[in-house]
């Protein structure tokens, strides 16, 4: 990253919440060895350039529902994504 060959993006914002994250719906569910990411996501900086996405969803995993309840930070978990530079 630091000589420019990865370009980097965070996704967080999602339609509809404003700056509430602790709000946010994207998931994360294990299926096998692998997650599937499932949500909407806007207001991606770098998207159209970057390599690397850094995206914030939702796992319940290894904490209780009234965990979450009361600390809804902890089922928040961020995954590094590989894609191609560009939307599509």
């Amino acid at each position: 990253m630091a000589a420019g060959d990865i370009r980097g993006a965070f996704s967080m914002s999602e339609p509809g919440l404003g700056s509430d994250v602790s709000a946010i719906t994207s998931k994360a569910v294990k299926d096998g060895d692998e997650y599937v990411l499932n949500g909407q996501k806007m207001w991606l900086t770098n998207g159209g350039t970057s390599t690397l996405v850094a995206v914030l969803v939702r796992s319940d995993e290894g904490h209780s529902p009234s965990e979450t309840a009361t600390a809804p930070h902890k089922s928040m978990t961020t995954f590094l994504i590989e894609k191609e530079a560009g939307f599509g």
